[in-house]
């Protein structure tokens, strides 16, 4: 049995992205609002916030494997879209910058909200 954790973010939340562009080896890191994080990893397409409205707040659902922390799902607390979900094929690349700056940089558990489901 896992037990689901629930984590809430705007762009108040502030998650650090290593941009890649440019001339610059290695990437530099800066800091980006946590759902444009998401616009940039086209886990929110703009598309679709002009025709149903700018997402406002997400929330990460996760759980505990050990001490590892496992993201499970990322939804639009509004309408319920789902952005993202754990899957066993291959991640994208974008999956894979999404999932982990969240992990390196959302410090998941320190703004773990008071909503835990045991599945």
């Amino acid at each position: 049995m896992k037990n689901l954790n629930e984590t809430t973010y705007t762009n108040k939340n502030i998650i650090a992205w290593t941009d890649y562009s440019g001339e610059r080896r290695g990437g530099r890191t800066i800091d980006i609002p946590f759902i444009d994080l998401m616009r940039k990893t086209k886990h929110i397409e703009a598309g679709v916030e002009a025709t149903e409205g700018k997402v406002k707040e997400v929330s990460v659902v996760w759980w505990l494997d050990g001490e590892d922390v496992m993201i499970d799902q990322i939804y639009n607390n509004d309408t319920g879209e789902v952005y993202f979900e754990d899957h066993t094929e291959d991640w994208t690349e974008d999956d894979e910058i999404l999932i982990n700056g969240i992990l390196m940089w959302a410090d998941i558990e320190s703004h773990l909200m008071n909503t835990v489901y045991g599945i």
